[in-house]
């Protein structure tokens, strides 16, 4: 959509001028204005602010009488200047302080009825030595004509339909030589410009230096015989050779004109929907020959089965008394919130993987580590502004149903974090280097020692620490930078994978989100699937190996059917490590700053046997056997003495 300029009054969008040179407008099209004159010839200031203002006649024959702005109607920073702030003035007549009117629908401002001519006034204003003053015999104003509906399907509206683009693409040349650390290329600007057929944003050719810039080996290069047409059903063409076509689509990105190692099949025409695709790996077939194992007669002694008919059960009726809710999530506030955030709220929760979060490549394959970042900036900055109102509605005598609101819109965003936002918000981490590894400071800064009466909380999105931790992409410090070049790096972001153009094209935005979004599902897929083969990863350490939520599961799937001996204590034990203690709540334990959960403690010890389980079974009905099991529960093996007597039958 063109500009006009009248007066120094420049009308950027929204506006057709027609052939009689009036200038027609829609009451619910957006426009934008704008102020231009702010300097003079001699480069002074003689203007420093603007105000605006509207008038309507309600007859051909009638005068102009200011318009009021409607009640409801409050300006947002993305219709005026972005500082200072601009504001609604004189009975709301005036939009005072700004340059720029920008993305105003009349309908808005003064409702749908006002067809017909309506002038909008600029008036400019001075501080000089006398201090501020608006210079009334300075104003300009530009008469549009508003009609009341915008009709896209409407001939006379096709000046409106159309819309300007800017589009993103990277200057490309091929190095001719290298000397002196002086690159020779094999093109211009100008012939760079010229042979796409755009005019760019700038036409002249740079000057200084190119601040993103990188060498690549191959470029569009279908010379690579990698290049395929997949026409579906397995079937492939091969691409030997490509040529732009301006011809057919005369705009950009224009066409493409493909040649192939072989003619087309005789079956496929232009109905048919291809695929472009490029093979990054050759096919590799293995045959596998599986052999039967047949099991030799070994000489061996077995012993007979026991008589466990005449055996009583060493399983009981387990029972507990009668519970209301209010008796389960115990009287202690903070213990109830936690109980219900994991027993009732997190209950649909998945498995909860071992994942070492502090490391980009564990959990991140499709989706942008730089966006789950900022993602989770917004949840804090959401929980902060949360909590500011719940706490001032909690010093009002009327304001415990708000309180409690903002409340659980708190606990909504915390029970919604996925395990990397999860490790973000608990789990304090610090830089260390060792001879075992790196290991960077990848989560929030926290405060407190990690104990269940001090937990780890993240420090506010203002503090210093917090802003020299997370840094920018512009000062390339901090986990921002660092997850921007992960990001950059990872050749398995859905995002890295789209053509050239259209991720560099500035209107798409949007879709490189979603397609962001689509990457982080995806991401939660390949967690789960990768964490498969932590399956025979039998480590002690609940935090590594498989999750410690299958213990059991793959316990009985082993051929142990282990019972957990902690499923029936109380929930503040169970999942906290806390035991009333008269009307109160502390440690089960004494003499220890923290307790683990006694749910975690029976995990482990069924994790040790699982760890332990092919020695327990090899020397099944030997000391060692015994001593082992033993161990497995961290009582010392050397507490039992073992007599064997040899009664000379079985």
């Amino acid at each position: 959509m063109p500009e006009y300029q009248v007066g120094d009054i420049r009308i950027k969008s929204g506006v057709v001028k027609k052939a009689d040179n009036t200038f027609k407008g829609f009451l619910d099209y957006p426009i934008s204005l704008e102020w231009t004159k702010v300097e003079n010839t001699a480069g002074e200031i003689i203007v420093d602010e603007v105000k605006w203002y509207f008038q309507y006649r309600t007859d051909i024959n009638a005068g102009f009488t200011a318009l009021t702005i409607k009640d409801d109607f409050v300006l947002t920073s993305g219709n005026t200047d972005e500082a200072p702030p601009a504001q609604i003035g004189n009975l709301r007549q005036l939009i005072e302080f700004t340059f720029n009117l920008n993305n105003l629908k009349l309908e808005d401002l003064f409702g749908n009825d006002k067809k017909g001519a309506i002038r909008i006034w600029a008036v400019p204003g001075i501080i000089d030595d006398r201090g501020f003053a608006w210079l009334e015999s300075d104003q300009q104003y530009v008469e549009i004509n508003f009609l009341p509906t915008y009709d896209s399907t409407d001939p006379d509206n096709e000046d409106f339909n159309s819309v300007h683009r800017t589009i993103g693409r990277p200057f490309v040349a091929r190095i001719g030589s290298a000397k002196n650390n002086i690159i020779t290329i094999d093109r211009s600007w100008n012939e760079f410009t010229t042979q796409l057929g755009l005019t760019p944003i700038i036409p002249d050719a740079p000057s200084g230096t190119f601040e993103n810039w990188q060498i690549v080996h191959k470029y569009q290069d279908t010379r690579d015989l990698l290049t395929y047409v997949h026409f579906g059903d397995d079937r492939v063409a091969l691409v030997t050779n490509t040529q732009e076509d301006k011809n057919t689509f005369d705009s950009y990105p224009y066409g493409t004109l493909l040649k192939l190692y072989e003619p087309l099949p005789d079956d496929i025409d232009k109905s048919n929907s291809v695929y472009i695709v490029k093979e990054l790996l050759p096919q590799k077939t293995e045959v596998v020959d599986l052999i039967p194992y047949d099991q030799e007669d070994e000489d061996l002694l077995i012993l007979r089965a026991p008589d466990s008919a005449n055996v009583d059960s060493p399983i009981t009726k387990r029972s507990t008394d009668l519970k209301t809710y209010n008796d389960l999530i115990t009287t202690d506030k903070r213990l109830q919130q936690d109980i219900i955030n994991k027993y009732i709220s997190g209950s649909e929760r998945p498995v909860e993987l071992n994942i070492d979060y502090s490391n980009y490549k564990n959990f991140i394959n499709f989706s942008s580590a730089k966006k789950r970042l900022e993602n989770f900036k917004y949840k804090i900055e959401l929980i902060e502004s949360y909590t500011a109102e719940s706490s001032s509605f909690a010093a009002l005598a009327s304001g415990s149903v708000d309180s409690i609101s903002f409340e659980n819109k708190i606990q909504d965003v915390k029970n919604n974090f996925d395990g990397y936002e999860s490790y973000l918000y608990n789990v304090s981490s610090s830089y260390v280097s060792s001879s075992i590894g790196v290991f960077n400071d990848a989560s929030w800064p926290k405060s407190g020692s990690g104990t269940y009466a001090d937990p780890f909380v993240p420090i506010s999105s203002s503090e210093a620490n917090f802003t020299n931790w997370y840094g920018s992409t512009v000062s390339t410090k901090g986990q921002l930078y660092t997850a921007s070049l992960y990001d950059i790096d990872n050749s398995n972001r859905l995002v890295n994978l789209l053509p050239q153009h259209i991720r560099e094209d500035v209107e798409n935005n949007q879709f490189i989100d979603f397609m962001d979004m689509v990457g982080q599902h995806f991401d939660e897929l390949w967690s789960y699937t990768t964490a498969l083969a932590t399956i025979t990863d039998r480590q002690n350490d609940l935090s590594k190996g498989f999750s410690k939520d299958l213990i059991f599961n793959l316990s009985k799937a082993l051929g142990f059917d282990v019972q957990d001996g902690k499923d029936l204590l109380e929930l503040s034990r169970a999942g906290f490590g806390q035991k009333a203690s008269g009307s109160a709540y502390s440690l089960y334990t004494s003499g220890s700053l923290s307790s683990p959960p006694e749910g975690d403690i029976s995990k482990e010890v069924t994790k040790r046997i699982i760890a332990s389980m092919p020695y327990l079974l090899k020397a099944k009905g030997t000391i060692g056997s015994l001593k082992g099991l033993i161990n497995c529960y961290g009582i010392p093996s050397s507490i039992l003495r073992v007599w064997t007597i040899n009664l000379g039958r079985l």
